[in-house]
């Protein structure tokens, strides 16, 4: 298995190569899940059917993500060094930038919490220490592209 380094950053650094944290496979298909809707604004007159949605604008909600982490280390010193650095990046003031090679796209989270830790053991083969760990995050305001158009195989713009 070739090293997962160049497939996440978190502002900029690759999480494997900086921090030793490699996200399990499918751990960031809800980066892909288009968010939920915001409640519109509505009435329900008594005198007339059915009710008044104003549909004007439309708004969308946070979303939360799970991401399903391993963190290595070469030593005890290394695994608490890199550990530490991580969570310090992780939970520091501010929206993060995580990129996800795969999907040519940058996403800005912030960290909300961690859970399902698994304790840290000794590979006996490569004499690594291994943490497994959930982190949730969530991306604040989710980017949605507002301008789209609809083009032929050649190209030319479609009007509707």
């Amino acid at each position: 298995m070739a090293a997962p380094a160049g497939q996440y950053y978190l502002n900029g650094k690759d999480l494997y190569l900086i921090f030793g944290v490699v996200l399990q496979k499918g751990s960031t298909n809800d980066f892909l899940k288009f968010p939920d809707r915001k409640d519109s604004i509505e009435h329900d007159w008594q005198d007339s059917n059915g009710i008044d949605v104003d549909l004007s604008r439309v708004f969308l909600k946070s979303k939360d993500v799970e991401l399903k982490c391993i963190l290595f280390g070469n030593s005890f010193a290394d695994y608490w060094s890199k550990y530490d650095h991580f969570f310090a990046e992780l939970t520091a003031p501010g929206l993060k930038r995580f990129q996800i090679s795969e999907f040519e796209r940058s996403f800005f989270i912030y960290y909300k919490s961690s859970s399902s830790p698994n304790r840290y053991t000794r590979l006996q083969d490569a004499s690594k220490i291994v943490f497994e760990f959930n982190i949730v995050v969530t991306e604040q305001e989710p980017i949605v592209t507002k301008d789209v158009f609809l083009v032929t195989e050649d190209g030319r713009f479609i009007i509707t």
